[in-house]
């Protein structure tokens, strides 16, 4: 995969009909964490907390967003003049897992405004109150792989297997 200077987690769903509430939002190139230097922005102010609480290592502090912020909410990233490559993320849990992402659809651009589909990570599970997530390398999109599909290709795929 190729080095991008922005990269974005969008379409973001929660585990309940509830707001969004992380601790850290993480991203990495293999096992190497590459976010530090990028500069985070947010589409939508955060309810409470803020979004340096998301890149500081610490799973006491985080962010949150309403329901309603979550259809328009995207975490963006801005690298600069030293692109990343990006193949995987980690998030911090907070204390409720209700408002835990369960689907993250992550994309990468070189222009900031055409964006490109890497991953739609589905099924992320929730690591318990102010733990985070293991990361999970994953390659360019696949519609067809189960482990990225979203809950609406889940019901669609059921119609397709031999009963």
């Amino acid at each position: 995969m190729a080095a991008h200077r922005y990269w974005r987690a969008a379409a973001i769903e929660t585990y309940g009909y509830a707001g969004l509430d992380i601790s850290e939002f993480q991203l990495f190139a293999g096992t190497t964490r590459v976010d530090a230097s990028a500069v985070l922005t947010s589409s939508v102010a955060p309810a409470s907390g803020s979004l340096a609480n998301l890149k500081d290592g610490n799973t006491g502090t985080g962010a949150s967003w309403t329901l309603s912020d979550l259809r328009t909410l995207q975490l963006n990233w801005d690298f600069g003049g030293a692109p990343q490559d990006v193949s995987n993320f980690a998030i911090g849990a907070s204390a409720d897992p209700i408002r835990f992402p369960l689907i993250v659809t992550l994309q990468y651009s070189d222009d900031g405004s055409t964006w490109t589909t890497q991953a739609v990570q589905s099924g992320i599970a929730w690591p318990g109150a102010r733990s985070m997530t293991t990361t999970t390398v994953r390659g360019a999109y696949d519609p067809y792989d189960a482990a990225v599909m979203s809950r609406a290709d889940f019901s669609t795929s059921s119609l397709l297997t031999d009963e």
